[in-house]
């Protein structure tokens, strides 16, 4: 008789989510007193340093996000990282951050994982300090400074802004940016709920890690479990220790092998 094999608790869990700064020991220490106990509002009150959250938002960079630390952050990024609200299904794209994915109880409890997508997100506007930081930022045409320009305005939820960015940048942009560009562009479709539209695009991206990412995402809140371990396995070793969506990777594989039994 075969042996069966043993779920991970909520707490085991509730451990893999993304280790984030002072949040850290908060997650950590409610995860011991967990247990078996479901968690419940466990993630009020969290809140994510804005630079942290910065360094995060620009890992799909791979390593050229290295470029990028310790440089200015743009005006109003601060505001937009408190009024994030949390989200379930989080792209690895520029402006995306894992301490955004948060209420782990509708995570771990959702019979359907796809009930959890926004179909008709409510359109925002980027705010006026951020708007002019990225028109220039567009206009010169710079990479990666562009892409981050229309990321700045999807994180804002301007998204015919970030779609206007995008779109001049085809053709425009040097090969070594194309994927990133692609990624991008995907990433806005995801998050605007054409989710068939975004996962068609993932399909034909070449494996760098956000991409990866992304395919896994997008079939473990489409209902394919076991096409969801398939491609998180593959960034096995290929995220750094101390990256967070390294972490995030490892959550989503976890609720990916429970629904793949």
């Amino acid at each position: 008789m075969s042996t069966p094999v043993k779920q991970p608790s909520i707490a085991d869990l509730t451990a893999k989510v993304v280790a984030w700064g002072q949040d850290a020991e908060m997650l950590s220490a409610a995860a011991d007193a967990l247990g078996q106990v479901e968690p419940h509002e466990m993630t009020v009150g969290l809140r994510t340093d804005p630079r942290t959250a910065w360094g995060e938002a620009m890992e799909a960079l791979g390593g050229d996000s290295e470029k990028l630390k310790g440089s200015a952050l743009p005006g109003e990024w601060g505001r937009l990282v408190v009024r994030q609200e949390s989200v379930a299904a989080l792209p690895f794209a520029l402006g995306n951050y894992p301490q955004q994915v948060r209420e782990l109880d509708s995570l771990v409890k959702a019979e359907d994982l796809s009930a959890l997508l926004a179909s008709d997100p409510t359109a925002g506007e980027t705010p006026k300090g951020l708007a002019e930081w990225c028109r220039k930022q567009a206009d010169a045409g710079t990479m990666p400074q562009a892409l981050i320009a229309a990321a700045m305005h999807r994180v804002s939820r301007d998204y015919p802004a970030a779609e206007r960015v995008l779109t001049d940048l085809v053709g425009k942009v040097p090969f070594e940016w194309l994927t990133t560009l692609e990624n991008e562009r995907a990433a806005l479709l995801w998050e605007r709920g054409h989710h068939a539209a975004a996962r068609a695009a993932w399909d034909k991206l070449p494996d760098t890690n956000p991409v990866v990412f992304n395919r896994g995402m997008a079939a473990l809140f489409a209902g394919e479990a076991q096409a969801a371990v398939n491609h998180f396995r593959k960034l096995d070793g290929q995220l750094s220790e101390d990256s967070a969506w390294r972490h995030l990777a490892g959550l989503y594989l976890a609720l990916a092998e429970l629904r793949a039994k």
